[in-house]
């Protein structure tokens, strides 16, 4: 009975040892890295003041009798700028050492193919039962059950190795990845550029306001040029310096020319000077 609770002992250490050593091998086959991957998105320009507060549009304006003229341009008050969206994902890549995978089948197989060789040669072998010295820990065993004992041990060393390996070869490659958010980068292509081409200054409005009188506004064409138009019947303030001042801009401008903003300022004369300048003006082109 005792020597009974002995070989199962052993058997059970065996097995033990086995799936330990299946645990190591498949451990070792195995490889995770880890690596942030960035994806870029398309560029997207734009246009940025110099310097926050100014006024990218030069104006002049000078009074023609009931009517006030003028000529808007853009200035270099803007640079170029291109934004881009960056995507970022941490991927996590679990696969298989295929070099080292390979490597452990074959030397499972050759084991386990010595192991086998062993156990078939044990049937041939002396079946005599010797006992050592009939010393106190001496084992008594034949030639037969020695072979076939250590055949059984290297076939079943050599499957624990060969199997796990050939698992994992047979295995795909596991990609995870996971989310980082997105970040967004910005550089300047070129400064000092007006802040729009020259034909969305079609579209402004700007507008005076004449004190008691209401306010009088006109619209750019898309050369720059603008009128602002009183009624004969409105009394102009002779004298007096009033502020142009942009009214309404284009989406193309919105984000940099803010409504409100002062463009220029006209003084308006009395009549009889209106009148010998424009005489000057006639005289001089002749």
């Amino acid at each position: 009975m005792n020597n009974e609770a002995i070989g199962r002992s052993a058997i059970g250490n065996r097995v033990a040892a086995a799936c330990v050593l299946a645990t190591f091998v498949s451990g070792c086959l195995s490889e995770v890295s880890t690596s942030v991957r960035e994806t870029a998105g398309p560029s997207v320009e734009h246009f940025r003041l110099v310097r926050p507060g100014v006024v990218p549009i030069a104006a002049q304006f000078h009074q023609v009798g009931h009517s006030i003229v003028g000529q808007l341009a853009l200035t270099n008050a803007c640079n170029t700028e291109s934004v881009q969206s960056i995507k970022r994902q941490e991927v996590t890549d679990r696969h298989t050492n295929r070099g080292a995978a390979i490597g452990w089948l074959l030397a499972g197989g050759v084991v386990t193919a010595l192991g086998t060789g062993l156990m078939v040669a044990s049937g041939g072998a002396d079946k005599r039962v010797t006992c050592g010295d009939y010393s106190d820990g001496d084992e008594c065993h034949s030639m037969s059950g020695a072979m076939l004992e250590t055949g059984l041990l290297a076939a079943l060393s050599g499957l624990t190795v060969a199997v796990p390996a050939g698992i994992s070869l047979a295995q795909k490659p596991k990609i995870e990845t996971k989310d980082l958010g997105e970040e967004q980068i910005s550089f300047v292509t070129s400064s000092n550029v007006p802040c729009a081409p020259p034909t969305n200054l079609e579209g402004i409005v700007v507008a005076i306001d004449l004190p008691g009188n209401g306010n009088w506004s006109g619209r750019s064409a898309a050369d720059g040029t603008v009128r602002i138009e009183v009624q004969p019947s409105i009394p102009m303030p002779e004298g007096e310096s009033v502020s142009i001042r942009v009214q309404s801009v284009p989406s193309t401008l919105a984000s940099n020319v803010v409504p409100g903003a002062v463009l220029a300022a006209v003084t308006f004369v009395k009549p009889q000077a209106l009148q010998e300048t424009k005489l000057k003006q006639k005289q001089a082109k002749r």
